[in-house]
């Protein structure tokens, strides 16, 4: 019992020796809540008191111990609000009033801008029909009718369109144009139009499709071109020479009659199908034949009466059936020696024609080949397919 007794006077005495030696300062925080009509509450934080409560609820904070300095006197006023503001005053007494800030976060998937493109505007005059321009609302008589403008998507131009348009000055394709044929009459009689440009794609050229359009000085064809109808550009005065591209194949029936400015003719290899191109009441004086062909068409200048000249390429080796009969002032035509054979009729009636050579090549001379041919000498050699029908026909 002594010994505890004395082990408890110890601990006491220890104890107070620590209590005289090391000061504690005990701090309390007295919380006061008060509620005010914003929903507002404020702390008051006083030192070296004791406070628990905030809002009624039993708190007991413990500050640990600090360094031993002696206690301010000011005192500090927290204020939590919450309205989205912060504030901070500073003086005696300190007011913060805080509120938790919210944050919105837009997450927007990222967009791409598509580039649009406009369709071209059509012209509302015009009648469209799977492709096909079938009509013109303005009428024929309408001066403002001096340039059109096909659309691109148009693949034929139909018969009549623009028949009798005697205002029309120029007719000009959309870029990337797809048409394929004119048809018949399109432009028929379209007296002021100065120029033919026509688009490539194009194939087909229909009956008399530019007849009567006198004022055209121009004709610019495709080299997409495979037909042309009969008297497609009859009557057109004032072209001077054309050459008709490669890869034209048919040509027919009076293509070209009446085109009394008309002077100069080329004809492509590719050409194997004709029938009067020109006729009677031209002025065409010279035709040529493109290197490459080796076949003269049938029939291609029958009649053709102010043909002077013609001339035949290095590769031919036929001419064919009627090809210049009726080219009463053929004069000037040279053969070549690649020519093996001279179709039935092929210079018939040629009367200005005078002198003409016949080479060993040639195995094969039809009937009347030279018929009515009076003034016409012919050259040939012995044994030669050229000196029997000279003897047979009593051509010297």
């Amino acid at each position: 019992m002594k010994s505890e007794a004395k082990k408890k006077v110890a601990v006491f005495l220890v104890a107070a020796l620590i209590a005289t030696t090391v000061p504690f300062n005990f701090t309390s925080v007295k919380a006061q809540a008060k509620t005010n009509q914003n929903n507002k509450y404020s702390v008051r934080v006083n030192a070296e008191e004791e406070p628990v409560t905030v809002d009624g609820s039993q708190q007991e904070t413990t500050k640990e111990s600090q360094e031993t300095t002696e206690p301010s006197k000011e005192t500090s006023t927290i204020e939590t609000s919450t309205t989205e503001t912060s504030t901070v005053q500073e003086s005696s007494t300190t007011d913060i009033t805080t509120t938790q800030p919210v944050t919105e976060t837009t997450t927007q998937a990222p967009t791409t801008e598509v580039p649009t493109t406009e369709a071209p505007t059509i012209n509302p005059d015009f009648v469209i029909e799977n492709g096909v321009l079938t009509g013109y609302k303005k009428a024929a008589t309408d001066t403002t009718n001096k340039e059109i403008v096909i659309p691109a998507s148009v693949t034929k131009i139909n018969a009549n369109v623009f028949y009798q348009y005697k205002y029309i000055e120029k007719v000009t394709f959309e870029q990337g144009s797809l048409l394929q044929e004119i048809g018949e009459n399109a432009f028929k009689e379209c007296t002021a139009l100065k120029t033919i440009e026509l688009p490539e794609g194009l194939q087909i050229i229909g009956i008399e499709a530019y007849r009567g359009c006198s004022a055209v000085t121009e004709i610019k064809l495709p080299t997409t071109i495979k037909y042309i109808y009969k008297r497609a550009f009859y009557g057109i005065k004032k072209v001077k020479e054309l050459t008709l591209p490669e890869g034209l194949q048919k040509i027919n029936y009076h293509a070209f009659y009446k085109m009394t400015g008309l002077t100069s003719l080329t004809i492509p290899s590719t050409v194997t199908s004709t029938y009067e191109i020109i006729g009677k009441g031209a002025n065409v004086t010279t035709v040529t034949f493109a290197n490459g062909m080796t076949k003269v068409p049938n029939r291609v200048l029958l009649n053709a009466n102010s043909v002077k000249k013609v001339i035949l390429p290095e590769t031919l080796t036929s001419i064919g059936y009627q090809a210049f009969s009726g080219c009463t002032q053929l004069s000037t035509i040279k053969m070549v020696q690649t020519i093996k054979k001279i179709g039935e009729s092929a210079f018939k009636n040629c009367t200005s024609l005078k002198k003409l050579t016949l080479y060993k090549t040639v195995k094969t001379i039809g009937a009347n080949a030279f018929a009515g041919a009076t003034n016409l000498t012919l050259k040939v050699y012995s044994n030669s397919a050229g000196k029997k029908y000279a003897r047979v026909n009593n051509i010297n």
